[in-house]
This record gives C-alpha cells, sequence and structure tokens, in this order.
C-alpha cells in the first residue's frame, strides 16, 4: 500500500473569513477511491470534513465534486485511475454555494427544474386508459432513452462555464427535452416557449463541457443543439401562423 497527498477544500462559514485548502496523507491501494480517502481523513484523521454521500455505487449523485479539476462521483472515481494519483484535489462543485467544505447548497440546481415543469402532463391519459406504449425502436424512444439516466448530481451544471443565475443549465434542459420529445406529454408547446427564452437553450455555448463530465455519459450538449433547432422551428411556426394553436 502507498500513500496519496490528498489536499481538500476547507470553509466553515460560521468561523472562517475565506476558504483554505488543508493537505493530508492517506493510504490507498489499486481499489481505493477519492471517497474513501474522504472517510479516511474523516474518521482516522478525526477531522470534522462535510461532504455529501449515500449509495456508494455511482446512482444517488450526492458524492459530486471536483477532482483534480473535473467534476466527478467520489465514490466511482478510483485514485489509481487518475492522471496524478499521488497528488489529489478536491474541492466543491463550482456554480453552486458552499455550505461547507465539499458540501454545496443544491437548491439552485434544482429550481431550473421547476422552471421546465418537469412533470409529465397528459389530460387524454389516466387510471381508465389503455397503456400508452413507446416502440422501444422509434426515433421518439431512441432519443428520450440516453437521457432518462440523470441522476442529478450537478457534475454538468459544475462543468458548464455559463451556468448560474442567467442560464437554465444542462440538467433542466435535458430533462425538458425527455418530456419534449415524449408524444404522450401535452406541454411540449409550453416547454419550448420557456426554452426560447434568453436563459433557456441560447444561453448555451456549445462547449461540450456537460457532456464531457456526466458520469452516465448522457449526450447533454448534443441535445441541446436539437432542442435549439427545435425552438427555431417553433418560432417560426408561431410567426407564420400566429393562429395555429
Amino acid at each position: 500500500m502507498t500513500t496519496s497527498n490528498v489536499t481538500v477544500h476547507r470553509y466553515d462559514p460560521e468561523i472562517d473569513d475565506e476558504p483554505t485548502f488543508e493537505n493530508y496523507e492517506v493510504p490507498v491501494s489499486e481499489a481505493t477511491s477519492v471517497l474513501d480517502t474522504l472517510f479516511h481523513i474523516q474518521e482516522e484523521q478525526k477531522e470534522n470534513l462535510s461532504f455529501r454521500f449515500s449509495c456508494r455505487q455511482g446512482v444517488c449523485g450526492s458524492c459530486g465534486m471536483e477532482i483534480n479539476g473535473e467534476a466527478r462521483l467520489a465514490c466511482q472515481t478510483a485514485v489509481s485511475d487518475l492522471d496524478d494519483p499521488d497528488d489529489i484535489r478536491v474541492r466543491p462543485l463550482y456554480n453552486l454555494p458552499v455550505i461547507k467544505d465539499l458540501t454545496v447548497d443544491m437548491d439552485d440546481f434544482f429550481e431550473k427544474f421547476v422552471e421546465i415543469d418537469p412533470s409529465f402532463e397528459s389530460e387524454s391519459l389516466d387510471e381508465t386508459t389503455d397503456t400508452a406504449v413507446i416502440d422501444p425502436d422509434s426515433t421518439e424512444r431512441q432519443r428520450i432513452a440516453p437521457r432518462t439516466d440523470c441522476i442529478g448530481c450537478g457534475a454538468c451544471f459544475s462543468g458548464c462555464s455559463v451556468a448560474g443565475e442567467t442560464y437554465l443549465g444542462p440538467a433542466a434542459i435535458n430533462k425538458a427535452l425527455t418530456l419534449i420529445e415524449d408524444s404522450r406529454d401535452d406541454k411540449t408547446e409550453e416547454r419550448l416557449e420557456r426554452l426560447q427564452e434568453q436563459d433557456g437553450v441560447w444561453g448555451c455555448h456549445t462547449q461540450g463541457n456537460c457532456s464531457n463530465v456526466c458520469p452516465k455519459d448522457i449526450p447533454i450538449s448534443e441535445g441541446i443543439q436539437y432542442l435549439k433547432r427545435e425552438a427555431i422551428k417553433h418560432g417560426v411556426k408561431d410567426a407564420l401562423f400566429p393562429s395555429s394553436d
């Protein structure tokens, strides 16, 4: 077993004026994850270190953080897989307020979802109707399927260079796409109207960072570009046929 130097962002707003970074020597093996190193610091070195975790299997999204300059899930990031496993730098996700150490306030991230009305709605489907089926081989399903794996970890929001108060953010727009492409849902028009606003799809600078850091390999950037085209078609239709609705 070897050791790694783990540099961790420390900040307690109740007592600290500014964040600092503390260094810890942590024993590691081939199977050690970055989350394991944080547990060691917390438990073995008696540090009051704050961070989130839950499932430890990469499905809950709780342990999203910046590791060696990239947003990742700490539980799924093996120290041995890092470019520099001897020197690990861990800080909280970008674009979100820090509550303490590596824990961020996710309220703004999830409030973006609320703005695109994330619930499936249909006036024609209820408990009395037959199950509405989307053919697995259909274009509709193929476009939706890879985008339903989002675990709400915030990695894409952290990796996005324009995320914040003036942009809905990649995760919320990805969720909107799964509903817009669902032919059974009744709120396509309303969601496209919302996405056409200045802080919607046009806020994306097409840098692709969201797709690059997504732990579920969701093609987020590709989806946003698709929605830009759909938004243009929607706007043209409204301009040419204002009473078509």
